[in-house]
Parts: structure tokens; C-alpha cells; sequence
């Protein structure tokens, strides 16, 4: 059938990631999200969420997406990167660089498609 599936066996259209309680942290995410916005970001059938302890944050699906739709862009002014890192803070710079390097991070030039803001 091609459907991908979870280690569990459930296919993966059909996992929903149950809601976290609201935190301080899962607070934050709604003034992040509109200073995003404000400044050039694009979300499209997807938002930021508190998934709890252990996840962290991160983005999920808001609507069925097809393939190859792009749910979000951001600006590359936006993004905390090696290079904006190195100039605002040479210690942290040179710490990002060595987890570049050994391919802990991905950086700007990992993928980042600076016509669109697509990474």
C-alpha cells in the first residue's frame, strides 16, 4: 500500500500527538509564533507546540498535508545560524562551528534554499 508506519504498527496518518498540559514553555510558544510571523515567517496547516518533557517543542500538522507542501518558511534573518551565532557571540560561534563540523547541527549551508526559506 506504500504507507509508512510506526514502530508500533500504526500507520502514521493515523497518529495524532496527544495535547501537553500548558506550561510556562507551551505559553511562550504563542507570542514566538507571532513574532515569526510579524517579521516575514510563513505557516501553512502546521503550528508550534509544547510536547512535553523530553520532546521539547516542536511542529505539528494542524490539517492533512499532501506531499511536497511546504508548511512553513522562514526568512534567513530569522534563523539562528553559525554564522550569526560567530558575530553576535564568538565563544558560542566557535562552540556552533566544532558541532557543525562533526555534524551535530545543521546550518544554513545544510540545506537552506535562501529563494524560498525553505530548509
Amino acid at each position: 500500500s506504500g504507507s509508512r508506519v510506526a514502530a508500533s504498527g500504526v500507520p502514521l496518518a493515523h497518529m495524532r500527538v496527544p495535547p501537553a498540559p500548558l506550561t510556562a514553555r507551551s505559553a511562550a510558544i504563542a507570542p514566538l509564533t507571532a513574532w515569526l510571523l510579524a517579521n516575514g515567517a510563513r505557516l501553512d496547516g502546521v503550528k508550534a507546540s509544547w510536547l512535553g518533557h523530553g520532546m521539547g517543542v516542536g511542529v505539528v500538522a494542524t490539517r492533512d498535508l499532501p506531499k511536497g507542501h511546504v508548511a512553513a518558511t522562514v526568512p534567513r534573518a530569522l534563523l539562528l545560524t553559525v554564522d550569526s551565532a560567530a558575530h553576535d557571540d564568538p565563544q558560542l560561534g566557535a562552540l556552533l562551528e566544532v558541532l557543525s563540523a562533526e555534524g551535530v547541527l545543521q546550518d544554513e549551508h545544510n540545506g537552506y534554499d535562501e529563494s524560498t526559506g525553505v530548509l
